[in-house]
């Protein structure tokens, strides 16, 4: 009987859109089991002409190209966990 290795790889990807100090912007961290594998971040500019939610967005984005840049798969699962605030707003 022949047994093949699992190839199974955990991804975990942080993502938030904030603000700090007037200022509005967006960063992503990549772990592959366990380890850290890639960080993008964006600064949009200041609240008066930026929201929060747009950060949230853009942290979507910014997830979605970290994982095409440092992910090797040929079938991915995703799971979102959105923070309560965000979903209200939304």
């Amino acid at each position: 009987m022949e047994v093949m290795a699992s190839t199974h790889r955990e991804v975990i990807v942080y993502s938030d859109g904030s603000g700090l100090n007037e200022q509005i912007g967006a960063a992503v961290v990549l772990y592959k089991d366990g380890t850290e594998q890639g960080v993008l971040g964006k600064h949009l500019g200041s609240e008066e002409q930026h929201t929060i939610f747009e950060a949230k967005v853009l942290g979507l984005s910014l997830v979605a190209k970290l994982i095409k840049t440092k992910v090797d798969f040929l079938m991915l699962t995703i799971t979102t966990k959105l923070d309560s605030t965000w979903v209200s707003h939304s």
